[in-house]
């Protein structure tokens, strides 16, 4: 790996938090500026890897931090150079895509829908996952390296979000950080950049999945999994927690079940129930667990304090009352809500903005866009590894509205990453020299 890419990507992050740190707008262009031509320039097997890196830091990758975001753009940037060069998209595929364009616009039209830069974007994106999806060996020859800049860049953000939230001038953090409950009390939930603490938490789940898939100095595996563990503990994210304690359960069946040593494995349990053991004794996480215990003794203990059970029930009896959106569809990505906040749950969105056939269709399209290939897993721990990713992806497409966002999209091409990684059993990862003395 050249570790000049990563030592970059690293050099523009930093750049760009001291250019919000200390409120320098020619620090902050200069720095989203380097960001496009870095990645637009960067050979093809570190594209993915460096977009993965940024992923997390989305949202402070813009002037400021009301406006649009650079990412974004860099996305667009990519997906009309792959075109230009005329990169091959299956016409199967883009015969799916038009089809769903066409159907969520005349829906819109119908119902007199406002078409939003976001819609357009949506399918920006999705010719975005089929181009590279679709080009393997081209984008993702070496997973590993998006796995581990995933991780690293999520962590970093994190680190980053921690310091900048505390500035009076970042207050679109601060007011992304706090949550309110019943008007009673206002709590610290770590959102870093992503906009919200739940959206940050599931950006964390999976980068915490990937440090721990890869085969990495385990020195530098372990710290990187306790910091991102701790980062994710700073959201008081319900579903965070919950998807943690899959994650130690899974990971601790797909050890035992390895072809590893006896000794291996029970060096494994040890280290588990010596954390545990710490969880439990000490005093490390408290403020998170008593912050935790807060959110669900106020809340009764389920997701009333978003009341996200009613807002859901109200999409439901909206649709079971106006048949033909339940069918049709109501506008895909449309500003026009049944009840007076969003869905809270990327499936019943779906269902709301193009009905039963436009949702069918759409994850028709999904599904025929990631099975670009077969992928063969072997190995029952591996496969127990594989299905993490898609379970984490899952409870949070359950949680949050994820359609419109940057990151659900490259979520259905870190599940392709892992399943390409843990494809061939036993993948050895040799971590540069400069690395592997740490």
């Amino acid at each position: 790996m050249k570790l000049i890419n990563l030592f970059i990507a690293i050099s523009i992050t930093l750049f760009l938090s001291i250019g919000f740190f200390i409120n320098n707008t020619q620090m902050i262009i200069a720095a989203n500026i380097s960001f496009l031509i870095f990645v637009s320039t960067a050979n093809n097997t570190y594209k993915l890897p460096l977009l993965f890196f940024f992923l997390p830091w989305n949202g402070l990758l813009k002037i400021n931090l009301e406006s649009n975001t650079f990412f974004t753009l860099q996305i667009v940037i990519l997906v009309v150079i792959l075109l230009w060069k005329k990169t091959h998209i299956p016409k199967h595929i883009i015969n799916l895509i038009i089809l769903i364009f066409i159907y969520s616009f005349l829906i819109k039209l119908f119902h007199y829908d406002t078409f939003t830069p976001r819609y357009f974007l949506v399918f920006i994106f999705l010719l975005f996952i089929s181009l590279t999806l679709n080009h393997q060996n081209k984008f993702i020859p070496k997973p590993e390296y998006i796995l581990l800049f995933f991780s690293l860049g999520t962590l970093l953000a994190n680190v980053s979000g921690d310091l900048l939230v505390k500035l009076p001038h970042m207050y679109e953090l601060n007011k992304a950080a706090e949550a309110q409950i019943e008007n009673e009390i206002a709590i610290y939930r770590n959102s870093a950049f992503a906009g919200d603490p739940n959206r940050n938490g599931a950006n964390i789940a999976l980068a915490l999945i990937a440090i721990l898939i890869i085969k990495i100095n385990p020195l530098v595996k372990g710290v990187m999994s306790i910091i991102l563990f701790y980062f994710g503990m700073l959201t008081v994210s319900k579903m965070f927690y919950l998807i943690a304690g899959i994650i130690v359960i899974f990971f601790s069946i797909s050890i035992l079940l390895t072809k590893k040593t006896a000794i291996e494995k029970i060096f494994y349990i040890i280290i588990v129930g010596i954390f545990m053991s710490i969880l439990s004794t000490t005093n490390l996480f408290q403020n998170q667990i008593d912050n935790f215990l807060t959110r669900f003794e106020k809340t009764q203990g389920y997701v009333e304090d978003t009341r996200r059970t009613s807002l859901q029930l109200d999409y439901l009896n909206y649709m079971a009352e106006k048949s033909q959106i339940l069918v049709f569809g109501r506008g895909f990505l449309t500003d026009f809500h049944p009840t007076t906040n969003v869905a809270h749950n990327t499936f019943l969105q779906l269902l709301f903005g193009l009905g039963i056939i436009g949702g069918l269709v759409y994850l028709i399209t999904l599904y025929r866009i990631i099975k670009t290939k077969k992928i063969p897993i072997h190995g029952t721990g591996n496969k127990i590894k594989a299905s993490l990713p898609i379970l984490s992806i899952f409870l949070s497409l359950n949680a949050l509205d994820y359609l419109s966002i940057d990151a659900f999209y490259f979520f259905l091409i870190l599940i392709v990453v892992i399943r390409i990684y843990l494809s061939t059993p036993q993948r050895p990862y040799k971590m540069p020299n400069e690395l592997r003395t740490v």
